[in-house]
Order: C-alpha cells, then sequence, then structure tokens
C-alpha cells in the first residue's frame, strides 16, 4: 500500500486541480502516514504500542502517559529527491500527576513542479505544495493498567496559491502489565488507536477530500536477557478504503544505550539503529520498497528533570509541610491540653478538692513532663492530702497512721511545722498510753504490709518508729535494715536506669527514672543529674522546634509495578487530606499502605504522628478505650516510642480505674 500511495503522491503532485494523495483505487491518505519516528520506522511502522519518546503521540496519543521527560524529537526524510522534504517536530511536557501534554508538527515541502495547460505547453517550472499537519494530545493513566489520549489536529494544504484547513480527532487507549522481575518477559501492552474520528477535510479547489478513519490494534512485548531489552510489536492496521495489513518489529537494545531495529511494513523491509549518551538519542532508519531507497534520521533531546525526580521532590516538599503541619499541631493540642489540666487543677486545689486538682496536674504532666507548675502542685496536693489523713487519724484514735501520714507529708515539705507537730502529739499519746507495746505491735504489723507491697521508704518510717518505743524490738530491727537494702538496691537500679536510657537519647524517660530515684532516696549527685538531663532535654526540644528534621527519602520496596503505582497513590490520598486537616482520611490511607509495604517511603513516621494525635484527642476526651487502641496501633509501628509508651502507661491506669467505678 505505502508502495502505490508514494508513486500516486509523485503523480498527483503534478496535477494543479487534484488536491490531496489518492491510494489507487482503495482510497485516500496524507502523506504523514510516514510518521514522525525513526525508531517507528525501522519497526516497519508498527509504532502503536512501542513507547519510548515524544514522537508516540502521533501512532498512540494514550502513549504519552508513560513519558518519563520533558522531550523534543526532530525527525527528517528524503521522500525522491533532494526537492521533497519532510520534517516532523514532537514535543511531550509530563504534568506532575497529571498526564501528559503534547505537541506535534508535521510538514511536507515539494518543489519544482512544473505546471502545463491542456497542450503540454510549460506554464511554470517552480509550483510548489506544502501539506502541514498540527497534533495538540494529552494522554493519562486512568488506572493501574489502563491508559487513555486524543490529538486534535489541524491539517493545511497550499499549492499553487490555493490554500485548506480541516480538523480532526485521534482517540487512542492501552493497556499495560508488569509482570514479576524475576520473569524474562517483564511487560505485555495492547493498543487500540482510531486515526481521523473526526476526518480532516480540505477542499482547494473542486472536491473536498477527507482524511479517512484508520483503526489499528497493536501488541507489544518487553523482555530482558542478561544486559539486553528485547521489544516485539506488531500492529494490524484497518484503514477505511484500504485493504487490511499487518506490521511487524523487533528491537535488541544494549544497556538501553545501543539498539538495533528491524521490521516489515507489509512486503517493504526496514531496518534501523539508534544510540544514546545521556540525555541525547540519535536514531536512523532505512526503508526499500518500489521507488527506491529511503533515508531516515531522527534526534531526540530530553530536558530537566524527569517525571520520578520532580515527583520524589514534590512528595519531600508535601512531607516537610505535612510533618511541619503536624508537628504544630501536636504542640497546639499539647498546650492546650497542658493550660486547661492546669488552669482546671488550680481551681479545684484553691477550692480544697486535692484529690481532683492531683489527677488534673497528673494529666498535664502527661503531657509535658518537665512543667516545673503541675510538679510542684502535685507534690503540694500529695503533702495536703497526705496531711488531711494524719489529722482524720490522729482524730479516730489511729495515733500509728497518723505518725505514717505525717511522716510522708514531711517527704514533700522536710521543714513542715504542722506535720512535725501531729507527730509530736501522736506520740505523746502513744507514750501516755498504759501498753505501749500495743501500739508498737500495731505499727510493726502496719509497717510489715508496706513492706510486703514494696513500699519500702513508709515501711521504713514505720521500723524506726517501732524501734523509738522498743529499742529491743530485734524484729523491727531486721526489718529496717531489709528496707535500706531494698531502698538502697532500688535506688541504684532507677539510676542505672536511667543513663541507659538517657544514652539512647530517650531524654523524657530518663528524666522519669531520676525523679523516681530521688523520691525514695535524697542524694546531691543525682539531684545534678537530674537538673542536667533537664537543660539536656530542654536543649533538644528548642532545636527540634527551630529545626524540624526533613523527611528523608527511602527506597519502597517493591512488591510489584502495579502495588507500587497503587500504594504512590494512596500515598498521595493520604497526604492531600492531611494537609487539608482530615486526619481520619489521611489515617485510612496510610494504613492501607503501611499495611502492604511499611518501608513506602517515610509512611511509618508520618503514620506515627498521626496516631500521636489522634490518641491524645480520644484521652482528652476520656475516651480511653479508643485512645489505647490508638496507642497500641503507635507501638506496633514504632516500638520504641517513648510518649506512646508513657501515654499508654497512664491511659491504661485511667481506664482501670473507670473501669472500677463502672463495675461497683
Amino acid at each position: 500500500m505505502k508502495r502505490r500511495l508514494l508513486a500516486v503522491t509523485c503523480l498527483l503532485l503534478f496535477c494543479v486541480d487534484v488536491p490531496t494523495v489518492r491510494a489507487g483505487a482503495y482510497g485516500t491518505e496524507l502523506p504523514f502516514v510516514i510518521g514522525t519516528s525513526t525508531r517507528s520506522s525501522a519497526l516497519g511502522i508498527a509504532g502503536a504500542t512501542v513507547h519510548g519518546d515524544a514522537s508516540v503521540q502521533y501512532y498512540n496519543p494514550s502513549g504519552m502517559s508513560y513519558l518519563n521527560w520533558k522531550e523534543l524529537v526532530l525527525f527528517r526524510t528524503v521522500l525522491f529527491d533532494s526537492k521533497s522534504l519532510y520534517h516532523a517536530a514532537s514535543f511531550a511536557y509530563p504534568v506532575l500527576n497529571r498526564g501528559t501534554v503534547g505537541l506535534t508538527l508535521m510538514r511536507l515541502d515539494v518543489s519544482g513542479i512544473e505546471q502545463r495547460d491542456s497542450d503540454n505547453q510549460l506554464l511554470s517550472s517552480d509550483l510548489k505544495n506544502s501539506q502541514t499537519r498540527l497534533l495538540i494530545g494529552y494522554g493519562i493513566r486512568v488506572g493501574s493498567f489502563l491508559s487513555v489520549g486524543a490529538n486534535i489536529k489541524v491539517d493545511n494544504q497550499s499549492f499553487a496559491g490555493l490554500s485548506a484547513s480541516g480538523v480532526g480527532l485521534d482517540l487512542g487507549i492501552t493497556g499495560s502489565r508488569d509482570l514479576p522481575p524475576r520473569s524474562p518477559i517483564r511487560t505485555l501492552r495492547a493498543g487500540l488507536v482510531f486515526h481521523n474520528v473526526v476526518e480532516p477535510a480540505i477542499k482547494l479547489d473542486r472536491e473536498k477530500v477527507p482524511d479517512p478513519l484508520q483503526v489499528t490494534l497493536g501488541l507489544a512485548m518487553l523482555a530482558m536477557i542478561g544486559d539486553v531489552a528485547l521489544t516485539t510489536s506488531l500492529d494490524m492496521v484497518s484503514p477505511r478504503y484500504s485493504p487490511f495489513s499487518v506490521r511487524f518489529g523487533q528491537e535488541a537494545t544494549y544497556r538501553h544505550r545501543y539498539a538495533l531495529r528491524f521490521g516489515v511494513d507489509e512486503a517493504a523491509p526496514t531496518y534501523g539503529f539508534g544510540t544514546r549518551y545521556r540525555k541525547v538519542t540519535l536514531d536512523y532508519a532505512f526503508r526499500k520498497d518500489d521507488l527506491g531507497n529511503n533515508h531516515r534520521i531522527a534526534m531526540a533531546v530530553r530536558f530537566g528533570a524527569s517525571v520520578d525526580e520532580r515527583r520524589i521532590k514534590a512528595r519531600m516538599a508535601l512531607e516537610e509541610h505535612v510533618n511541619r503541619e503536624i508537628n504544630n499541631r501536636l504542640v497546639d493540642l499539647e498546650r492546650s491540653q497542658i493550660a486547661d489540666a492546669v488552669s482546671e487543677g488550680d481551681r479545684l486545689f484553691a477550692a480544697g478538692d486535692l484529690d481532683g486538682a492531683w489527677k488534673l496536674y497528673e494529666m498535664a504532666l502527661l503531657w509535658d513532663p518537665d512543667n516545673e507548675h503541675a510538679d510542684v502542685q502535685i507534690a503540694r496536693c500529695n503533702y495536703g492530702l497526705s496531711l488531711a489523713n494524719a489529722e482524720s487519724s490522729m482524730q479516730n484514735g489511729d495515733f500509728v497512721q497518723a505518725i505514717l501520714h505525717a511522716k510522708k507529708a514531711l517527704e514533700f515539705f522536710a521543714d513542715d511545722e504542722r506535720a512535725r507537730t501531729i507527730i509530736r502529739q501522736c506520740n505523746e499519746a502513744i507514750a501516755r498510753a498504759q501498753d505501749n507495746s500495743q501500739f508498737a505491735g500495731k505499727l510493726l504489723r502496719t509497717s510489715i504490709d508496706l513492706y510486703a507491697n514494696r513500699q519500702f521508704k513508709e515501711a521504713l518510717s514505720g521500723f524506726d518508729e517501732v524501734l523509738r518505743i522498743d529499742p529491743t524490738n530485734e524484729l523491727a530491727r531486721d526489718y529496717r535494715d531489709k528496707c535500706r537494702t531494698n531502698i538502697d538496691r532500688t535506688f541504684q537500679r532507677l539510676v542505672r536506669n536511667s543513663r541507659t536510657r538517657a544514652a539512647r537519647g530517650d531524654y523524657v524517660r530518663a528524666r522519669q527514672s531520676l525523679e523516681d530515684a530521688l523520691r525514695i532516696k535524697r542524694d546531691p549527685a543525682v539531684e545534678a543529674e537530674l537538673k542536667e538531663l533537664r537543660e539536656r532535654k530542654e536543649v533538644r526540644r528548642e532545636v527540634t522546634r527551630k529545626s524540624p528534621p526533613k523527611p528523608q527519602p527511602t527506597v519502597a520496596r517493591r512488591i510489584s509495578p502495579t502495588n507500587t503505582v497503587l500504594l504512590e497513590r494512596k500515598y498521595q490520598q493520604g497526604m492531600e487530606a492531611f494537609g487539608r486537616g482530615d486526619f481520619e482520611e489521611a489515617v485510612s490511607a496510610f494504613q492501607s499502605v503501611w499495611a502492604a509495604d511499611p518501608t513506602f517511603h517515610n509512611i511509618s513516621a508520618l503514620l506515627s504522628k498521626a496516631y500521636l494525635f489522634m490518641g491524645m484527642r480520644h484521652y482528652a476526651k476520656e475516651q480511653y478505650a479508643e485512645a489505647l487502641d490508638i496507642w497500641t496501633k503507635l507501638l506496633r509501628i514504632d516500638p520504641n516510642n517513648a510518649k506512646a509508651k508513657r501515654y499508654l502507661e497512664e491511659t491504661q491506669k485511667e481506664f482501670d480505674k473507670l473501669r472500677e467505678v463502672t463495675d461497683e
């Protein structure tokens, strides 16, 4: 068919009255069937599913969706002599996550045409014919396997002072399936192209002739054998007025740099080769048919960063924004929780509700372990509660318990005269009693119970009091020594634990361990260590506030190319949901990504922060069961998250208390 087409083209270009190329008795075709790609030319023009550069717009506009670079392709060939030139230029611009826009210009220029009258007298020896086609196209992926695209085409022809234009439309669809990397066959593709769904028609003189509809079904297979990539393509073409034809092409590429090609377009053999250096590709094709030899050359140039690189850059910018937004939300939520808890705690403390105030100050310390006001107020609450218990016990005549409570109050304020007075009055009451041994025995039993419950400091205070009443009590002396030994062991264990956690950077839990140690035993060296640890904590927090860590790109564990596309789409949905503050939708999207591949981008870090925020909101609303579920999920993702461990522990306490009240 192409041989007939080109032969008739030569004849008709010498006739003024015939505006288009006629392909024998079968109908009409414009010379743009030559195409825009040297690669496809070498593959027998079987290019419906060969997606490599911007020239794919002509063969199948849906193939543009697979392009990864901004690219310009220049194509040129001389058809019969130096006066018959065919040029094409194609440019593709992939829009990030929004498909690819393409622009192609094709032009045939023929000069030196003779014009004769009916008597064969020469009227002109240099008539010119030019035919131009402009393609404006767009291709986009609409699913994991499917891509669609369309071209609006504008045709123009100028001949012997006459000029006309026409508008047409192409539609294309491509299905692609990637196979596992271990398989030699990597990709299978199928494409369906409808050229001239709207047929562009040109009327130069008397007759209006359209470019007819043509339907192409293309198949392609991509395989890898070592460093050699093999591409096999097959196109089955059915024009409206021409016979059905088959095109075939085979390409072998070594290390994606050197390529050899051959093909068959009906009976015409085609050959070619290409080479790539960095972002520049040079291709050559040769075709031999009845009209002679035809040489075709093309150059493709890529510009800027690839779509993958741009996508990574955009993703990192979005991740940084989302991380900053989440951090700000977490800080705001924590500050709000702290301020509300401290304010309500101060109100209850002033009203004398020490137990209620203590719970609120504990909540404030849950969010901010370094809150000095809450720390001091808890000590005052504990002091007030212990002193109130001491006074109540003394009024009830339980001098033993009154002494223990008063001594506990002295742990918070060692110089408190009120607590000392209660102890003195209780001792005087015990001294006035007829049988001091009765009080000593009761106090001994209470102290032993405290020892059994590992309340060594309270037990030690009781044994000291027993020995003051009865210095000969050997049992009290033995237990007193055991208490001191256990207090020293616990103290040393807590100090070691604190230093281990500090070495790991877990400053919050390290500080807690030292505070627990100092509650059972005062030590100036440990107090200095705690002060230094608090300063290191503050410095670390300040640095984090000023310079939030930038998310680092991670390499996704490749499950399959198809799944990677799905995960990328789900990940973007989560990021966009975060950007507009919809944490529930973001977490839902990220959960599905993390379940499929925990190493995908920085999904674990983002999901952890989202869980942290959601858990805090549930806790603030006293939805402890929901908060516990969130903390548990968070620790499954990040087992070493210090905040989550602390929140889980405190939330479990509150939940247990709530269940006890409910059970009662």
